[in-house]
Parts: structure tokens; C-alpha cells; sequence
């Protein structure tokens, strides 16, 4: 939780929460309510019948917000290259505004024949791109999160390492310890271990 939450659950007589360990204080008061997600990306088929006949290329949604993540934009292109030598890659890649060129151009520079490429500033239907996806790599934002926990797709997290009170971490370690995501800070960020 962040401290003007630490700081008002001392008052509030309930604590609705998205995760279980927000507060280590007035634990009492807590009440597990998860993040609301829309009804279409809940009614999204589980990943036991989504992916049944799933084969290559796999499928990568990358997500670093309505505004973008340079980080990611920079450094996806690279990452995906290189796993791509190995296996064949379909991605759709969400930039940012006014991120589309200098994205384009990244993955240009690295860009071969086993790597398909979408770059969108912005993705209108979420539902469609989630039913899509085999794989996410994204921030940790507590909504994006949410979806992605109720469409059931594994992750590659990278929090945004300037998050106030460090929140995306602790919203992609929840995720960690139920083995279903991999956590990677951008000072760790490292393409040869991660591919």
C-alpha cells in the first residue's frame, strides 16, 4: 500500500484490497476484492482451451501502458531478436503515443525472418490481443495485472523502477510467488540470460 493508504487505513472501519499482503497493519480490517476487469476479458477462454492447438509462432504481447515504457521499447526489439534465432516470434508491441517511428526502427535494426512485428502506439480492444497472446511482457501496474491474472497468460514483469513506494514490485512479486510470472528489475536487465 502507499502511504496515504497506510496512512488512512488507521481510520477506515474496512480495507478493500487488490492483493493479500498490502498492509501489515490492520490486517482485521482487510477484505481481499481483487481489481475489476471487464466482463469480455473475463469471459476470455481459460489458457487450457485457448492454447489446446496452439503452436509456433508464439505469441508475445508486450504492454508498457497507454504512454508507453521507453525501456521497452528500446530493449524488447533486441531481447526478441535474439530469442527469435531460436524459435519464431509473433509480437505485437504497444509503444506509446508519439513512440511509434522510434519503436518501428528499433525492431527494424534487428528484425529477420522469424520475428513478425506489429508496433501500435495504442491497443483499442484489449480482449482481442489478450485471447491472442501466448506470453506478456509488460510493467506491473495493478490494472494490467488484473487482466492478465484473469486471462491466465504468464508474464515477464518489469516494474517501473521509479513507481512510488516501489508498488509495481510488489504487485509483480505477488504474482512470482504464485508462479505466475517472472520478475526482471531494468538494473538486472540482462538480453543473454534473459533469452
Amino acid at each position: 500500500a502507499g502511504t496515504t493508504n497506510k496512512i488512512l487505513a488507521n481510520f477506515a472501519n474496512v480495507i478493500l484490497t487488490a492483493y493479500p499482503n498490502c498492509f501489515k497493519k490492520n490486517r482485521n480490517k482487510l477484505k481481499l476484492v481483487g481489481n475489476p476487469v471487464r466482463d469480455e476479458i473475463q469471459e476470455i477462454p481459460a489458457p487450457n482451451l485457448r492454447l489446446l492447438d496452439r503452436t509456433q509462432p508464439v505469441r508475445i504481447l508486450i504492454l508498457g501502458g497507454s504512454r508507453g515504457a521507453n525501456f521497452l521499447n528500446q530493449q524488447m526489439p533486441r531481447l526478441l531478436a535474439k530469442i527469435s534465432e531460436k524459435i519464431n516470434l509473433e509480437i505485437i508491441h504497444q509503444c506509446g503515443a508519439n513512440n511509434l517511428d522510434n519503436t518501428s526502427q528499433n525492431y527494424l535494426n534487428y528484425q529477420n525472418d522469424n520475428l513478425k512485428i506489429t508496433v501500435r502506439e495504442f491497443i483499442d480492444n484489449m480482449t482481442e490481443v489478450y485471447h491472442w497472446a501466448d506470453f506478456a511482457i509488460c510493467r506491473a501496474g495493478a490494472l494490467t495485472l488484473a487482466e492478465i491474472m484473469a486471462v491466465g497468460i504468464g508474464s515477464l514483469l518489469i516494474p517501473y523502477p521509479i513507481a512510488v513506494d516501489d508498488h509495481q514490485a510488489y504487485n509483480a512479486q505477488y504474482l512470482v510467488d504464485n508462479n505466475a510470472a517472472i520478475m526482471v528489475r531494468e538494473k538486472n536487465f540482462e538480453i543473454d540470460n534473459l533469452s
